[in-house]
């Protein structure tokens, strides 16, 4: 009997899987197509993001290289020069070698279609050829301007032909039929085809049927092509069959029989369910092409949305015998887990890992009247015994519980870790709790909890009842489910609280209006008004703007948005806590509509709110949002401006920026800052209010300061918002007249941004930007409507424009409950 976690096993089982495997009989095709396409199975397929990701890369430098298709200079140059350098005596070898690659890319079709009979793959195969070969002759017709169809397609196959063409049809043909079929065939014969992509297009570049931007342009729409594919019909994961995996654990002395592939679940490895001498096993299988995918899925889940923490793993035998390690550690905790059978690598490379299937039913079957208090606690006693061994689940929902003979056995540890920080541990218990509250209700789910890990258990994990904590496979499906997922859970973050007899956690309001957001729209309102007196003639502005380098501009707006992920990495490094890149970058673009609707408390507010959603009391929230990110923003962009100021070969006059009037207002806000000191110091009431909460701030700080982590974060992340801003600022520069020197900006930029910033007036900040700004590029010599065109161009960029998307964003944090 299989175990209950895991869902039925699907297909026939293997018998003789050691005889298939062998191909006994002597039938050389299907040895030959073992080693060429491989004994692995091309189930399941996978549509992955990386093929996402490099559709997107593709066609952004497409949309950048056809413009420049004819720009024979620099680099391309140099590649051509020597090139042509070269003795023509090898014109012969090159001219087959670079026939051999599409005779190689037309070959893997034709073999594919009738001789290993992968329909599936022909079909891949000469979609990908077909689609290079259309989208290069449509971008030949782009940038020759006219042609005919039949002239494209005798100047794509012609080798002898001494006209360059853009891109190169053939190196992008072959480029995509080998990119296709990379996932189908094995190891070997891929690096074959690597190679072949490498002669075709120094073949190219040696034959002068094409200029190096002209390969490159080849390659990468053959990349792009073939990811598209892969995109939408999906590309195999390289498993193993099961006859190889049977093959492989009779190589590790464990005989099996009844083997059979589990269903596929969404970011689960591939399990199967077998059975030896002793009973039911359950047999995790990473084949090398699947390792390789899990390791990019799982780095990339990491570091942009927590939802796969754990450990990174090198290589598949790593990974199987950590998962062994964890599980005998959490043994010898105390700890009711699956006994484990076996681990390690064998047969053609295939890592499994075996462990005896528990027989029972999981906790989130049961019917409610089934979870009895007691089955809870025991449950809750089995997770103070896994803690305190120093061990984290990292995936601890209510189906990871099997209900054995003996009582709950926790199973599932594919992500567990045995050095775990205290931070994900309490991650365990709150999604327990939540997982268990959704069988039994709130009140029954947290008196066991309490029971079973006493008060000073479950205290620490209180902020951490949010929906943000959640796995993915645990979250609700669409936005009413997920909206009454996100009320349940504040109902049982409340009950846990009284049970605790501590008050829950108080969420920080997103205020709409306030006094100081009508100051700062005027304050907006008096820059553009003071910026635009600077242009004694508005026809010049009008002719210099509507003269823009509309493509200065759109690169402009995309250093803008990029702004945000720099942003997002200095508020990581702000927190003790770990915190999702991908949904932290969001917020940080949720913030420019924030702050354009309601400005600077709303920005300020939804930052506080998503930290406390993710766990973060609300006194850190407060200082990581706020004074953490101030000091650390002040200090790196001082830095990178004084950098700027060595680098800048400009001279810079900032007379325009009126520091005067600026130090005035300083000396200003240094006595009302007095004045606030001494009431805060001198009325207790006032005093313990103020003062509480700056002790939690102050431990924020000091463990930031201990951070090697956070430390880097936020020099990284402010630093990296300094150069992005100013590049934005260069950019708007150039679409309006000549380029000013970057560091020149980079100085610009920042200095007049640090002066703005230290303006405690609402509104003060934007004045003094837009003022400053157009008086600084004055000031290194551009003309003075170009200065304003560009300041006007960098508010709108910088500020408005990032807000349209930031609705968006806004909305759908909103919608997940990450707000």
């Amino acid at each position: 009997m299989p175990a209950a976690r895991y869902p039925r096993p699907v297909g026939p089982p293997v018998r003789n899987a050691t005889r298939e495997l062998a191909g006994r009989g002597g039938d050389q095709l299907r040895a030959w197509r073992r080693t060429t396409f491989g004994p692995a199975s091309e189930r399941p397929l996978r549509r992955r993001p990386s093929d996402a990701v490099a559709v997107v890369v593709c066609a952004l430098y497409l949309l950048w290289a056809v413009p420049r298709h004819d720009d024979v200079s620099g680099v391309a140059a140099g590649l051509t020069s020597a090139f042509d350098s070269l003795p023509g005596g090898l014109r012969d070898l090159v001219d087959g070698l670079y026939r051999l690659g599409s005779l190689w890319a037309a070959g893997l079709v034709v073999v594919a279609a009738l001789v290993v009979r992968r329909l599936r793959l022909a079909r891949d195969l000469a979609v990908a050829g077909v689609g290079a070969w259309l989208l290069a002759r449509v971008l030949g017709e782009l940038t020759a301007g006219a042609g005919d169809v039949a002239g494209s397609v005798a100047a794509a196959v012609d080798v002898g032909s001494a006209t360059p063409a853009f891109p190169a049809v053939r190196v992008a043909v072959v480029v995509a039929v080998i990119r296709t079929a990379a996932p189908y065939v094995t190891r070997p014969w891929r690096r074959v085809g690597s190679g072949l992509v490498l002669v075709t297009a120094l073949g190219a570049l040696y034959l002068g049927v094409a200029l190096p931007n002209a390969v490159a342009a080849g390659v990468v729409l053959g990349w792009g092509v073939a990811a598209a594919v892969h995109l939408a019909a999906g590309s195999p994961g390289g498993r193993p069959t099961v006859a190889q995996v049977v093959a492989a654990l009779d190589e590790l002395g464990l005989t099996v029989t009844d083997a059979r592939w589990l269903p596929d679940r969404p970011h689960e490895p591939s399990m199967l369910s077998a059975r030896d001498d002793a009973g039911p096993l359950v047999v995790r299988v990473l084949g090398r092409d699947e390792a390789d995918a899990q390791l990019a899925s799982r780095a990339w889940h990491r570091l942009a949305y927590r939802s796969t923490p754990g450990r990174l793993h090198l290589s598949r035998i790593e990974e199987v015998e950590h998962q062994g390690y964890v599980l005998l550690r959490a043994q010898r905790a105390g700890v009711r887990v699956p006994e484990l059978v076996v681990t390690g690598t064998a047969g053609p490379g295939a890592a499994v890992y075996a462990e005896r299937a528990v027989e029972g039913r999981r906790l989130c079957d049961l019917p409610a009247e089934e979870v009895t208090e007691q089955l809870l606690e025991d449950v809750w006693r089995q997770v103070a015994l896994l803690h305190a061994g120093g061990i984290g689940h990292l995936a601890l929902t209510a189906d990871h519980v099997v209900i054995g003979a003996d009582g709950p056995v926790l199973v599932g540890f594919e992500r567990g870790v045995a050095s775990d920080p205290q931070g994900d541990r309490l991650a365990d218990v709150a999604v327990l709790l939540i997982s268990t509250a959704e069988l039994v209700g709130a009140d029954r789910a947290v008196a066991a909890a309490v029971f079973g890990l006493g008060r000073d258990g479950l205290l620490p994990a209180l902020p951490l009842v949010q929906t943000a904590v959640l796995p993915t496979a645990a979250r609700a499906d669409g936005r009413s489910a997920r909206k009454e997922q996100a009320q349940r859970i504040a109902a049982l973050r409340t009950v846990l609280a009284h049970a605790l007899d501590t008050e829950p956690p108080h969420l920080t309001e997103l205020h709409r209006l306030s006094g100081s957001t009508i100051l700062m729209i005027v304050g907006t309102f008096l820059g553009v008004a003071a910026l635009l007196s600077q242009v004694g003639d508005p026809a010049t502005l009008w002719d210099t703007m509507s003269a823009a380098d509309w493509s200065w501009v759109l690169l402009a707006i995309a250093v803008s948005l990029s702004t945000n992920v720099a942003t997002a990495i200095a508020l990581m490094g702000s927190v003790p806590i770990r915190i999702p890149l991908a949904r932290t970058t969001e917020l940080q673009l949720s913030l420019t509509f924030a702050n354009l609707a309601v400005p600077t408390v709303g920005g300020l507010a939804a930052q506080i709110r998503y930290l406390q959603k993710r766990g973060v009391d609300l006194a850190a929230a407060v200082t990581a949002g706020g004074v953490i990110s101030g000091v650390a923003n002040v200090v790196v962009t001082s830095t990178v401006c004084l950098v700027a100021l060595l680098l800048s070969p400009a001279q810079l006059d900032l007379s325009a920026a009126s520091a005067d009037s600026l130090l005035g207002v300083l000396e200003l806000a240094a006595i009302v800052l007095g004045v606030v000191s001494a009431v805060v110091v001198g009325i207790p009431a006032v005093r313990e209010r103020v003062l509480r909460p700056l002790r939690s701030g102050w431990l924020t700080v000091a463990a930031v300061v201990r951070s090697p982590r956070q430390v880097t974060q936020l020099v990284l992340g402010w630093a990296g918002n300094a150069l992005l801003y100013a590049l934005v600022l260069y950019c708007c520069v150039a679409a309006f007249g000549p380029a000013v020197n970057f560091w020149t900006v980079v100085l610009i930029n920042t200095g007049v941004s640090t002066l703005a910033f230290a303006v405690p007036v609402p509104g003060g900040a934007t004045a003094v930007s837009s003022v400053g700004v157009a008086g600084a590029l004055t000031a290194v010599g551009v003309s003075q409507d170009v200065a304003v065109a560009a300041s006007l161009a960098y508010q709108v960029t910088a500020t408005f424009i990032p807000a349209v998307p930031g609705w968006f964003a806004f909305h759908n944090l909103l919608a997940r409950d990450d707000l």
